[in-house]
């Protein structure tokens, strides 16, 4: 995006002719991404401008930002997880526990804008924070009897258990997919 000249504030209005407007961040994500090497064409609106503007930026394959945890001020663990690729469970793991051992006794999971990614990596992330219970169900019920299956629950395991410490998941209207996995487990 950087490279085409995408600046922080600008609005994609179009992507290849299809509004963005009723679309979620997940399929705005599918739009942009498929398929790698192929130009796509954006309807950009700058701030400041009246006329949207043109621009062409050819897909890549962009690899997921990492986790980001640091420590705030009173001891509290702040994590954010941008996107709930594989592995990204594991990472968040491995910087909380690193926080916790330097000391904190909250934590903050940021999910503000968090859209997609996998359902087996935001259970393990729920699973740091959950030790017992369902954590969500998997099945489907508004499908066609032939295509139902049972629902089945999806426990936590205790062992994956990292903190009991005081918790407060961020979301906003970006949350979707996999991370509302992880808002509705931890509640």
């Amino acid at each position: 995006a950087a490279k085409a000249g995408l600046n922080p504030g600008d609005i994609i209005e179009s992507i290849d002719g299809l509004t963005t407007r009723e679309l979620n961040l997940v399929q705005i994500n599918a739009a942009l991404a498929t398929p790698v090497g192929k130009p796509v064409a954006l309807s950009v609106i700058r701030s400041r401008r009246a006329e949207p503007e043109s621009v062409s930026v050819n897909r890549e394959i962009v690899p997921p930002p990492p986790v980001e945890a640091k420590m705030l001020e009173s001891n509290i663990a702040y994590v954010k997880i941008p996107y709930l690729s594989s592995g990204k469970a594991q990472e968040t793991r491995r910087q909380l526990d690193g926080l916790l051992k330097k000391g904190a006794s909250s934590v903050i999971l940021d999910l503000r804008y968090t859209a997609g990614g996998e359902d087996k990596e935001a259970l393990e992330v729920a699973n740091l924070f959950v030790g017992s219970g369902t954590l969500a169900y998997l099945g489907s019920s508004n499908s066609s009897p032939a295509q139902r299956k049972p629902k089945e629950a999806l426990n936590a395991d205790p062992k994956q258990l990292l903190t009991k410490a005081p918790l407060a998941v961020l979301i906003n209207q970006g949350t979707a997919g996999a991370a509302e996995l992880i808002a509705a487990a931890v509640e």
